[in-house]
């Protein structure tokens, strides 16, 4: 499919293709913004899917370096393809909403713009989804993950990562608890009328939205990830959740109080309401900061070393020790979040 970006404001962004009668099994989202270096990676793991019924929505998101010429070139040679383009930086969230609201598929699945898809993934996942319910009851699996790889900017693997949540039992406990539900973005697929019916990727949760959704749809219905690793996530040290991780902690911490306080039918924290409620147990909130501060430098550090920049890496490493010796464990501020304030953001 030929696809014509338009440079011109229109509504501030711009879709000139053509649309295919066929209604697909599969909507792929991908917004990008300045990914020139790893874009065709990308989009050449969903052209190789083994799974082919799906189309593909591009969200352009005012990019600057040669993002537009190789989406149009890509495009011109798969007509599933198709491109919109914003004419300003609107943001991850705003771009992938209305992605999907162009998007005709009842099934979604997102791929960020500089990670990669196993050539099996939409069709093992599929095969999964067909032994669920597709009802909108409690029992209907609304959104599947998957294990994957972590690889560095050129391409190499270099971990692998699970984030649970594999059977029935395990959500089933999440959801007594009121936890948050993690699904990597680019390994998730799910119901758009569950995506609806919650409103969507959330602005004000940037980064971390995208755990915000995950655990707003799990009120709906079953979510799970595959043990199979069938993504590759890239680690290149420059990507939003390296330089925003603070606030995405912060976000899923109000993402696991909101929770529970919906479980409770109280209302929702606001972003300053729940720093108010922080920053009134001062002790409590400078321990949090010091530990999401060391975990920001431990990643930092991982990606560093990924990528073979080994001083930077365990410079980084060493100063996320000083600051907080358990931060590799990852449960010092949970902990702490758990026991001493949470009483504090149930009150009503």
């Amino acid at each position: 499919m030929g696809i014509v970006l338009d440079s011109a404001p229109r509504d501030d962004h711009s879709d000139q293709s053509p649309m295919s009668t066929h209604t697909p099994a599969v909507s792929v989202i991908m917004t990008v913004h300045n990914e020139e270096d790893h874009l065709l990676d990308a989009l050449r793991s969903i052209g190789a899917q083994t799974f082919t019924d799906f189309e593909v929505v591009v969200w352009d998101d005012g990019s600057t370096d040669r993002t537009p010429e190789l989406l149009q070139s890509f495009a011109a040679k798969d007509d599933r393809v198709r491109v919109l383009s914003s004419v300003r930086n609107r943001g991850p969230v705003v771009g992938r909403n209305f992605a999907i609201d162009v998007s005709r598929a009842a099934w979604l699945a997102i791929c960020d713009a500089d990670d990669v898809w196993l050539p099996q993934k939409l069709e093992r996942q599929m095969a999964v989804l067909q032994h669920h319910s597709s009802s909108a009851d409690a029992d209907g699996l609304v959104a599947l993950g998957s294990s994957g790889h972590h690889i560095n900017a050129e391409g190499r693997v270099r971990g692998f990562f699970d984030v649970g949540l594999h059977d029935e039992a395990a959500y089933d406990n999440a959801r007594a608890s009121s936890d948050v539900f993690y699904l990597l973005n680019s390994s998730a697929i799910f119901r758009r009328d569950v995506f609806q019916l919650v409103g969507g990727y959330r602005e004000d949760y940037f980064p971390g939205e995208d755990v915000d959704l995950w655990t707003r749809m799990a009120e709906h219905g079953l979510i799970l990830n595959l043990e199979e690793p069938l993504v590759h996530y890239r680690v290149h040290g420059h990507s939003v959740s390296d330089h925003k991780m603070i606030k995405g902690l912060l976000n899923t911490q109000r993402v696991k109080a909101n929770a529970r306080r919906r479980h409770l039918e109280l209302p929702e924290l606001s972003h300053l309401e729940f720093l108010d409620v922080l920053r009134s147990h001062p002790t409590v909130y400078r321990r949090l900061l010091r530990s999401w501060m060391a975990q920001s430098l431990y990643r930092s550090a991982g990606g560093a070393l990924a990528n073979g920049r080994y001083l930077a890496g365990a410079a980084a490493m060493l100063r996320a020790l000083v600051m907080d010796v358990w931060v590799p464990f990852e449960r010092a501020q949970r902990q702490v979040f758990r026991h001493e304030t949470m009483a504090q953001l149930l009150r009503p």
